[in-house]
């Protein structure tokens, strides 16, 4: 980034310090147990039914079905994207089978009121709008 000079320097820092303080208050509230997660995941089901969506909760994460554009990621080149709840984080898109696999955090409300917001930034994704968002 800016780096040459001292001003650069702290203005880049003073950048990530903004981003860190916003990007923590607008992932709270989030759940504290896993209970509180399963059951948030268990709403996004719900909110996914719908709209059409016929998915599972599978452990901890939500997988969503892959249609025609969906990018190619994963070991397989054809797992499906998956929502799942991480307590310290929030919201995370991963390739389903979590272990293991990149993650791409989403900056957002992480409950019930967050959820809209969240599945269409996953539909977009899941389309292919950004291309593999693994692959970065």
């Amino acid at each position: 980034m800016a780096g040459a000079s001292p001003a650069g320097e702290w203005a880049e820092r003073l950048a990530v310090v903004a981003l860190e303080m916003t990007s923590r208050n607008a992932r709270e509230p989030r759940p504290s147990t896993p209970e509180q997660a399963i059951a948030l995941l268990d709403a996004v089901v719900r909110r996914l039914a719908e709209r059409g969506v016929s998915t599972r909760r599978d452990g901890l994460s939500v997988p969503l079905p892959r249609v025609e554009t969906t990018p190619d990621w994963g070991a397989s080149r054809l797992c499906p994207l998956a929502i799942t709840v991480d307590l310290e984080r929030g919201w995370l898109l991963v390739i389903d089978r979590p272990t293991g696999s990149p993650v791409v955090d989403v900056i957002g409300r992480c409950d019930e009121a967050g959820i809209d917001a969240l599945l269409d930034l996953a539909d977009i994704v899941n389309e292919g709008a950004y291309g593999n968002v693994f692959d970065r």
